[in-house]
């Protein structure tokens, strides 16, 4: 365990992924369900909020029907030189359209996830990255469908597979 990690149980993980499929799920209805009280689940939630594990409650929103039609994966690579991850990271995520920055080690230093109305606000999106000081290259991908997109879920994998499909009353094959 990092020193930077928050000490959870079984009670908590359950909370949070009820919290995950449904965040407007009341405390009394979470408490029904693990047969504990209200003041507890309360408690916990609180708690995980206070240790920075629960960040917020948000409505999920459908990007396709608020007109977000296109998801777009661009791949930049950046020149090397002081604080370049921060500075070029900065730029990219003030960039209306961009949802995500990921700094990551391998060919390419970010991959940035992109979602906008059309082709014409891609274009817009893409001359954006490449003119970010100290961006050498983008390598621009069109998601043509979204076959699974749900970071709830894979936030509460910390488990092993065998776990996961335990909890999910599957057994393990061998």
């Amino acid at each position: 365990m990092r020193p930077d990690e928050a000490k959870i149980d079984e009670t908590d993980r359950k909370i949070l992924q009820m919290l995950s499929d449904d965040g407007a799920m009341s405390f009394q209805k979470i408490a029904s369900r693990l047969a504990i009280s209200k003041s507890t689940v309360h408690n916990r939630v609180r708690a995980l909020q206070e240790e920075g594990v629960i960040k917020g409650f948000h409505a999920l929103l459908d990007p396709e029907k608020l007109g977000n039609n296109i998801t777009a994966i661009s791949l930049v690579r950046g020149k090397y030189g002081p604080d370049y991850s921060e500075n070029i990271g900065r730029a990219i995520s003030r960039i209306s359209g961009v949802w995500a920055v990921y700094f990551v080690i391998g060919d390419v230093d970010f991959i940035v996830m992109i979602r906008c109305r059309n082709n014409e606000e891609l274009g817009i999106i893409v001359e954006h990255l490449t003119k970010i000081e100290g961006v050498e290259r983008s390598n621009t991908f069109y998601a043509l469908s979204t076959l699974k997109e749900n970071m709830h879920e894979s936030v509460l994998i910390g488990e092993s597979k065998e776990r996961t499909d335990r909890g999910r009353g599957r057994k393990k094959q061998g």
